[in-house]
């Protein structure tokens, strides 16, 4: 639709009441087709089927949207090989968040205000994606934040979707992993609104299990010197280092253990990353993190994925790659339930079907609350440069309010 352009020179001094009137009627008249346009929320006349993506392209989490990236990139070429969406190509609108919650909300209302986009993938982090909720929820407009494991996340709206578990089964999740190797924890974390609720649930969690929490310490994901914490930690004596952070922190973190002689005690961290043991290196080694997806013990649903991501791309995809693929083919799949998707189209079909398919999980059901019932963790410890299963523990989140 072309934009529609005004030049008017009006003389003020002999302007009556009338011609404001019939300007305003004409403005009325010239917008409704416009308003009208903007609710046609069907595939555009491009014949394509477009989804928003808001992801941190650059700055500090720049590496997850790479990583999203290519299993995007899978998932475009599966979609094309199947007849694409109701014979329509799927198109990804890219937007770079810089990991911004005010770039995040600015991106939602330009997802919001473009009839072309039918639903949106995103962002990396909850408080991003949840900043941006309120925008999308008034706009209609499905956010699937696949990677937003704060609890309040879905309670945002009804558009809001996430297969990624909640912070109330992953805190849970972590303190079973740190329980298994001591009773008495120090615990790290970033301050913010996904390491602080995460934390928040740990230390009740750790109370009624008689699991002691002598350190807990937050800090600004900016920091590079983690000495001071990390001296507490060794004052306290703690069988085991709990942190909950992103990887670029972890692994400073776990490379400054070594400085202040804390080489020795055993590290828990909440998240996954190959990146982390690059960044970390020799210091990473021994430490476990907690994934419910590792490509050599995939599941048979996931094995041609992890061949095709092999072939392509030299290594092992991680959760953010095959996160990134499953999400996409849910959304076109959703998309290609309707002859003439829609914005509403979409979200209905996400929340009533009972079969969506996963390559993670196998068919699953959103429950009430818009994220999946059950998930399945394995621990992975870094051995001689690489994940591999832990020995002794597997994770299951059950019976989790």
């Amino acid at each position: 639709m072309g934009t529609l352009q005004w030049k008017a020179k009006v003389d003020m001094a002999k302007t009556g009441a009338g011609l404001i009137i019939c300007v305003q009627s004409a403005l009325t008249l010239l917008l409704l087709p416009l308003l009208a346009c903007r609710q046609d929320l069907s595939p555009t006349a491009d014949g394509n089927v477009h989804f928003g993506v808001s992801a941190p392209v650059t700055g500090d989490n720049a590496q997850y949207a790479r990583l999203w990236r290519q299993g995007f990139n899978l998932a475009l070429e599966d979609i094309k090989s199947q007849g694409g969406v109701q014979g329509r190509e799927v198109v990804l609108d890219w937007e770079d968040s810089e990991s911004d919650p005010k770039q995040a909300v600015n991106i939602a209302q330009r997802f919001v205000d473009d009839p072309r986009i039918l639903a949106e993938m995103g962002d990396f982090s909850s408080p991003c994606s949840m900043a941006a909720s309120p925008v999308y929820q008034r706009g209609g407009l499905v956010q699937f934040g696949f990677t937003n494991s704060h609890p309040d996340f879905t309670k945002g709206g009804t558009y809001m979707f996430s297969t990624s578990a909640s912070q109330q089964v992953s805190a849970r999740l972590l303190l079973a992993l740190a329980e298994h190797y001591g009773k008495r924890t120090a615990v790290l974390y970033v301050n913010n609104d996904w390491g602080k609720s995460s934390v928040d649930i740990y230390v009740a969690e750790a109370a009624k299990h008689g699991i002691e929490v002598p350190v807990l310490e937050g800090f600004a994901d900016s920091t590079t010197d983690f000495r001071p914490l990390l001296l507490k930690v060794r004052d306290a004596a703690v069988d085991v280092l709990v942190i909950q952070s992103y990887y670029r922190s972890a692994a400073l973190i776990v490379r400054q253990t070594h400085q202040v002689g804390l080489e020795n005690t055993k590290v828990a961290w909440g998240n996954y990353s190959e990146e982390f043991i690059r960044l970390g290196g020799a210091a990473a080694e021994g430490t476990s993190a907690m994934q419910n997806f590792y490509a050599p013990d995939a599941g048979p649903q996931a094995q041609e994925f992890v061949r095709r991501f092999r072939a392509r791309y030299h290594a092992d995809p991680d959760y953010f790659n095959v996160g990134a693929y499953d999400a996409l083919m849910q959304l076109a799949w959703a998309a290609g339930q309707t002859p003439q998707p829609t914005r509403q189209s979409i979200r209905d079909t996400l929340a009533t079907a009972r079969m969506i398919p996963s390559v993670i999980y196998g068919p699953f059901a959103f429950g009430p609350d818009r994220r999946m019932s059950h998930q399945t963790y394995k621990e992975l410890i870094v051995r001689n440069g690489a994940y591999v299963p832990g020995e002794t523990l597997s994770l299951v989140d059950t019976a989790i309010p």
